[in-house]
């Protein structure tokens, strides 16, 4: 008498982590290099953000929504700037990291080694370079957040001189009506005098 044989129950739909660890886990399968994330890659970047945001505010003295909405794309558009130099950066330490341990494992083979081994490792992690392809990747991105930082300072500027324009034209219009007119009056003496008459 055969053995029954075991059938897995065929899937229904996607299939993927039950437990609370696990959806953590997978939520974050799609931040491979940092870029193209909505939202904040950790609690530190999105406390970045927010310092960043408020000490712009303060500095062009942001209240109306239109100002605070540009303000808000900027701070954003900075933060993915140092994003870009910190990922970067890692590229870098990481063919370093993967030359020093091509250059010891050289200096284990006597016919590859090298008399001077200091000199040899230190050579070789100057010498390390990252993938090229993913520096390229990194190029393009960090031209496209300048470009976007430029148009935004530009359209903040143009708010901002708005602004100013409009202030300095009521405080024109206001000492205008503080003067007053000046009307002229003839004296009994048939002399004339100047008078102001203030406006209400």
């Amino acid at each position: 008498m055969s053995e029954p044989t075991k059938t897995n129950k065929p899937a229904q739909g996607q299939t993927g982590p039950t437990t609370t660890t696990g959806k953590a886990t997978s939520s974050r399968n799609a931040t491979k290099t940092g870029l193209h994330v909505s939202g904040w890659i950790d609690q530190r970047e999105e406390l970045e953000y927010q310092d960043l945001f408020h000490n712009l505010c303060i500095e062009y003295n942001a209240k109306s929504t239109t100002l605070l909405l540009q303000i808000e794309r900027m701070a954003s558009t900075m933060v993915k700037m140092r994003r870009l130099q910190k990922i970067e950066t890692a590229l870098f330490q990481k063919a370093r990291g993967l030359a020093e341990i091509r250059a010891k494992e050289k200096q284990s083979i006597p016919s590859l080694s090298s008399s001077d081994p200091e000199q040899a490792l230190l050579i070789a992690q100057l010498a390390a370079m990252p993938d090229m392809d993913r520096l390229a990747t990194l190029q393009r991105y960090q031209t496209s957040l300048d470009r976007q930082l430029s148009k935004v300072i530009g359209e903040i500027r143009v708010l901002t001189m708005n602004a100013t324009n409009t202030l300095e034209a009521l405080a024109t219009e206001d000492h205008s009506n503080i003067l007053g007119t000046k009307t002229m009056e003839k004296n009994s003496n048939g002399s004339s005098s100047e008078i102001t008459a203030l406006s209400k």
